[in-house]
């Protein structure tokens, strides 16, 4: 096999994952290939979302849990930066 990032549905899988910030099981399950059925070729798999910073999840709450710590983080400072110009 070539090298795997040029496979479309991980393309696709990369887009979608970079536009979500996760990707969960059932969304790798249904987008791979049946190539892709061998635990060794799946963790390839994983290892480039992983590079990528795409989390993969149980569920899209999951994914969502993910994101919220860093964003009540950011609003805090927007709103403590406010407070002081103020």
């Amino acid at each position: 096999m070539s090298n795997i990032k040029d496979i479309q549905a991980i393309k696709t899988l990369i887009s979608e994952g970079k536009k979500q910030g996760f990707l969960t099981f059932e969304q790798l399950g249904k987008a791979l290939p049946a190539e892709f059925n061998k635990a060794d070729q799946l963790d390839d798999v994983i290892k480039i979302f992983d590079q990528l910073n795409i989390a993969i999840v149980n569920t899209p709450e999951d994914g969502k849990r993910l994101w919220m710590p860093g964003w009540i983080m950011m609003m805090t400072l927007i709103s403590l930066k406010a407070k002081r110009k103020a």
